[in-house]
């Protein structure tokens, strides 16, 4: 039998060694803005949550999980950082530099997250970071530039 764990969005501590997968659910209200996309063993996506105030504008979650392990890939583990006033609309990542494509609300002070890094901010509508310290570090068990087999079951934007 297949047996997945479900792993809570702030549940980083602990992965069953027993399961055969993983999977995390996002929250009701928050909506997927990205497909993923694999780098050096991680996934990452972007989600929107709409303002529950009409007039407001809502907010963005980068999302970096350990395609392994499903743990958050942050500082301190967490599984995503949080950006008012912008929505995501694409990722790429290219050595070791994260990419994201997003619509930047020009009513609002877009509040970036400190895990981005000092100086990070939006320019005509692209926003680039370095990945996190934990996915530039991670010791893959393939060498750079060989393909290994990777998908998702379901995928549900």
């Amino acid at each position: 039998m297949n047996e997945l764990m479900k792993l809570d969005p702030e549940d980083v501590k602990s992965v069953s060694t027993s399961a055969k997968g993983w999977y995390t659910e996002i929250p009701k209200g928050e909506g997927a803005t990205t497909p993923p996309v694999y780098y050096n063993g991680h996934i990452f996506f972007s989600t929107y949550i709409k303002s529950e105030d009409i007039c407001s504008v809502g907010k963005s979650r980068i999302y970096v999980l350990n395609a392994t392990t499903g743990k958050g890939a942050w500082s301190g583990g967490k599984k995503y950082v949080e950006l008012e006033g912008v929505k995501v609309s694409g990722i790429v990542i290219s050595e070791g530099r994260v990419y994201a494509g997003v619509t930047d609300y020009p009513q609002v002070d877009a509040e970036l997250p400190e895990e981005l890094g000092e100086g990070v901010e939006i320019q005509s509508g692209l926003l680039a970071f370095d990945v996190p310290e934990e996915v530039a570090n991670w010791d893959s068990a393939y060498p750079s530039g060989v393909m290994v087999p990777s998908y998702w079951r379901r995928w549900i934007p």
